[in-house]
């Protein structure tokens, strides 16, 4: 697992620079009006980059228009069990924690870039 964004142009450096940006000052915003404790707790732990852009295979293709887009994963503190509030019309999956083999990427099918937090 890569963990750093040295693989993409200057440019895509940028837009991920302020994506996570912006990640930050809404969720701080959201977090400022929350009224309840444990969202006003909450922090942003990580933001992860997976897909073609963590693994390097982005497709930019003015003629054809096709641009690949990014993925991202963002992991916050809340360790409330979502599992049964779930109903059928959400669209939120919540997937069981991976084993531990899977910890350093190799068992797990996602390879990521971590993003460097900056708050």
């Amino acid at each position: 697992m890569r963990d750093t964004l040295d693989h993409l142009p200057a440019a895509k450096q940028r837009e991920l620079a302020h994506v996570v940006r912006v990640l930050f000052e809404e969720f701080a915003e959201a977090t400022a009006r929350a009224t309840q404790a444990w969202k006003k707790k909450g922090r942003i732990l990580k933001v992860v980059l997976y897909g073609s852009y963590a693994r390097g295979d982005w497709v930019d293709d003015p003629i054809g228009g096709y641009q690949s887009d990014y993925d991202i994963l963002v992991v916050v503190s809340d360790d409330r069990d979502f599992a049964g509030q779930l109903g059928d019309g959400d669209r939120i999956a919540v997937a069981p924690a991976p084993p531990a083999s899977a910890a350093d990427g190799r068992g797990a099918d996602l390879e990521a870039v971590r993003m460097p937090l900056q708050s």
